[in-house]
């Protein structure tokens, strides 16, 4: 048992956005131990968890895990090693990158993502209905 596996994990992620709804949907397709939960940053959860820049300028996901906040590729290495399995790989080759480097690169995609990818069909009302079976896994919604 790794100590990834006796951990739960808060994934607050910009709704509205395209790439970052497929982006949940694969988190949610490789969480075969159901380790992850999943907040819109426009949800009352991340009112009370985070910071306000956080929530008014969603360009980044936010991992919470065990009281500590991670964001962009920091974010991502959490999230990737936690999955495990092939995803530990690729979480150990974005930690292996300088952060600064890392993060650069994470804003270049997060700067573009709604130009290149786009939103969601009524967002800023609603965000994806998800599937039966993972609607436990979302805390709130905007």
């Amino acid at each position: 048992m790794t100590p990834h596996s006796r951990k739960r994990f808060i994934i607050f992620y910009d709704s509205d956005c395209k790439l970052c709804n497929y982006w949940v949907r694969r988190v949610l397709s490789a969480d075969h131990e159901k380790k992850f939960l999943f907040s819109s940053l426009n949800g009352d959860l991340a009112e009370e968890l985070l910071s306000k820049p956080d929530r008014i300028n969603p360009q980044s996901v936010v991992l919470y895990a065990d009281g500590a906040f991670y964001k962009k590729s920091e974010a991502a290495a959490q999230i990737y090693s936690a999955l495990g399995g092939r995803y530990r790989f690729l979480g150990a080759l974005i930690s292996l990158i300088p952060r600064s480097i890392a993060n650069s690169i994470y804003d270049w995609i997060a700067a573009r993502r709604l130009s290149l990818f786009g939103r969601e069909k009524g967002s800023g009302e609603t965000c994806p209905i998800p599937r039966p079976e993972d609607q436990s896994r979302f805390i709130d919604s905007p």
